[in-house]
């Protein structure tokens, strides 16, 4: 084994051997990312959340936003939006976070959420530019090393893909 594998096991194997990480078979992760790393970055593609996933949960010690909170906000908006969207929130997040509730029944709800807010902000005319400003004055920040990792993903041409339940398209 060459020294660049030497120090890529050795990585992932600290990666794996920190607090925190549960691995069922630790032999199989190793086999899959040398897999992975043996196709090279060609076949590789990165997939992630947005919310709390790429960005941080606790911005200079309050909570941060998610790009709907960016949205609901934002003193661009009416108050009449952000006193609807509120209201949308009160009702339907208990129903996001509840445990007692199938993953199907949930789903009718978060759907039934999202168009209320897509009508909210289709109400509002928003403009691009108004995204903008609202990101730039907003309670949100990637988390640490992002830049880092987006850099990275560049360099080697990986695509990165976000999937998220929040809002696209706000840079």
């Amino acid at each position: 084994m060459d020294n660049i594998s030497n120090h890529r096991t050795s990585a992932l194997e600290s990666v794996l051997a920190g607090a925190g990480v549960h691995v069922r078979n630790r032999d199989d992760v190793m086999q899959k990312v040398a897999a992975i790393a043996q196709d090279g970055p060609d076949k590789l593609l990165f997939l992630s959340d947005f919310d709390q996933t790429l960005t941080r949960y606790w911005v200079n010690g309050e909570r941060g936003f998610t790009s709907y909170k960016v949205v609901e906000k934002s003193p661009l908006m009416s108050e009449d939006y952000r006193e609807k969207a509120r209201q949308l929130a009160d009702k339907y997040h208990p129903i996001e976070v509840a445990v007692d509730m199938s993953l199907e029944e949930k789903t009718q709800h978060m759907v039934k959420w999202w168009e209320g807010n897509h009508n909210l902000m289709i109400g509002e005319r928003i403009k691009r530019s108004q995204l903008k400003e609202m990101v730039a004055n907003a309670n949100i920040q990637f988390r640490d090393k992002c830049e880092v990792l987006f850099s990275e993903l560049d360099s080697f041409n990986i695509p990165l893909l976000v999937f998220s339940a929040g809002l696209g398209g706000t840079n």
